[in-house]
């Protein structure tokens, strides 16, 4: 005998959670790195460039018989300038990002309280904090796994975070295989 199927008002999983910082940091960092290398090559390559100027301009300064003081301090100021945009990225553009991504979360009523998914047969309902609203599965790009959670991309730098700490991990499972049943790769 066989199983009735759902009717498309039926819903066939739900899921609630509330996205944590950290989860939401992960996530950033996930979706930006491949920014973060090619900016990060960028600027380094630039800053080398400025460092070998530097040194070239101190160099032929030296070495004439009329030295220029303007010269030396723009050779002195290119240098620091070099060193700086080498140093930059290591230094300070992962606490300049994680201050970014605190202010975001902490100023978006989004992540203030639980959301819900409902999954159909066609498509999928959210309801949270912000409002209520459903989207087609044509609508997802992926599912992939973060560490323990699931993310459904929406966007190359949007999507929904489903936590592996929050959700028992055989649903996060149904929930990946009905999206991948349904995602055209």
């Amino acid at each position: 005998m066989q199983q009735p199927t759902p009717d498309k008002k039926e819903p066939l999983l739900q899921v609630q959670f509330q996205v944590s910082l950290a989860d939401f940091y992960a996530f950033n960092q996930h979706v930006t790195a491949g920014l973060i290398k090619k900016s990060k090559k960028k600027v380094t390559t630039f800053g080398i460039l400025e460092v070998v100027m530097a040194i070239v301009f101190m160099v032929t300064n030296l070495v004439t018989k009329d030295q220029n003081a303007f010269f030396m301090i723009l050779s002195v100021s290119m240098l620091a300038m070099g060193l700086f945009s080498i140093f930059f990225y290591p230094l300070f553009f992962e606490r300049q990002m994680a201050k970014a991504v605190k202010k975001n979360y902490q100023q978006n009523d989004y992540f203030k309280e639980p959301v819900q998914l409902t999954f159909y047969r066609d498509a999928v309902s959210e309801r949270s904090c912000v409002g209520e609203g459903s989207l087609q599965y044509s609508e997802i790009k992926d599912a992939y796994w973060l560490g323990e959670n699931l993310i459904l991309s929406l966007s190359e730098t949007g999507g929904y975070i489903l936590p592996g700490d929050q959700i028992e991990r055989a649903t996060l499972e149904q929930v990946k295989s009905l999206i991948d049943g349904h995602i055209k790769k």
